[in-house]
């Protein structure tokens, strides 16, 4: 009778185990049903959800602006989200521990002609099958300067300093010039060139990968609603580039300063003038050496 009692129990333990490891298979058949988010969920694979996002944003800023003007920088925004490819930006600033919306990276002059406003747009690159669409905070502040873009599923942002007229809630573009960094954007502001009274927009970018930070140099050299001369300049702790004038022009130049670096010690041993000529910078000492800005 006990021998009985034993096969019974020893069944109806075996058919458990087999109806628990048949369930076990239904659930990771199919991966949605478990309400994974690793494939269906994300921003970047979601164009409209990246829309409501930023509308939302745009919402949420509206409601705590207290002062607002035809062509500020919500209509700037709303412009943007209206007329560029998805997943487009107008960037905010670096403003570490700010409790209240940062600002914009926006500048606004008033000319004879009308409002002027320039803004660093950033843009999700398109072409490619394995390409995502960028979020804002990923191409901001001191931590994202550790990411390369274009190896990441964070998509590759491509930046573009741009220029337009402006008249009530109407943004016409003048012109775009792109910006060359992958490093997370810190801050714009609006500066003159002291020795010829030229004044241009600089762009500053964390760059902390190369232990440096970027500036890009947007200099007005034709006025303002024509597209600028690009002059990049950086300073870091084993690099050096700073503008210069060195050849009486209109256009800014600049001197590469060589390091030497060790486990011993960071010293500058030597520096190099490049000067603009035609669509380059050249080098003074070996003019086969050339860079774009």
């Amino acid at each position: 009778m006990k021998l009985k009692y034993l096969i019974t129990f020893v069944l109806i333990y075996g058919l458990a185990i087999f109806v628990a490891g048949c369930g076990d298979d239904t659930v990771t058949e199919d991966p949605t049903a478990t309400g994974s988010t690793e494939t269906t969920d994300l921003v970047e694979d979601q164009p409209d959800k990246d829309l409501s996002i930023q509308e939302y944003n745009l919402q949420k800023r509206k409601s705590l602006t207290k002062t607002r003007f035809p062509g500020d920088t919500i209509d700037l925004m709303e412009a943007v989200l209206r007329t560029y490819p998805k997943g487009s930006y107008v960037i905010e600033e670096d403003i570490p521990n700010s409790v209240g919306i940062p600002p914009a990276a926006v500048i606004y002059r008033q000319e004879s002609a009308g409002k002027l406003v320039f803004a660093l747009i950033a843009t999700s690159r398109e072409g490619q099958e394995r390409d995502r669409l960028i979020e804002s905070k990923n191409v901001i502040g001191y931590d994202q300067s550790f990411i390369d873009y274009d190896s990441t599923r964070l998509g590759t942002a491509m930046f573009f300093m741009t220029g337009f007229k402006n008249e009530g809630k109407v943004f016409g573009r003048l012109w775009e010039k792109y910006t060359p960094s992958h490093g997370g954007f810190k801050s714009i502001s609006m500066q003159t060139w002291a020795g010829k009274n030229i004044p241009y927009a600089k762009i500053d970018f964390y760059a902390q990968f190369k232990n440096a930070t970027f500036y890009f140099n947007y200099f007005f050299i034709n006025g303002f609603d024509k597209q600028p001369h690009l002059l990049k300049t950086y300073e870091g702790i084993n690099q050096k580039r700073i503008m210069t004038d060195a050849n009486g022009d209109k256009y800014p130049d600049y001197i590469e300063y060589v390091f030497v670096d060790n486990d011993h010690y960071i010293s500058i041993i030597d520096s190099v003038t490049y000067i603009w000529k035609d669509s380059l910078y050249v080098n003074t000492r070996y003019p086969e050496k050339v860079t774009p800005y």
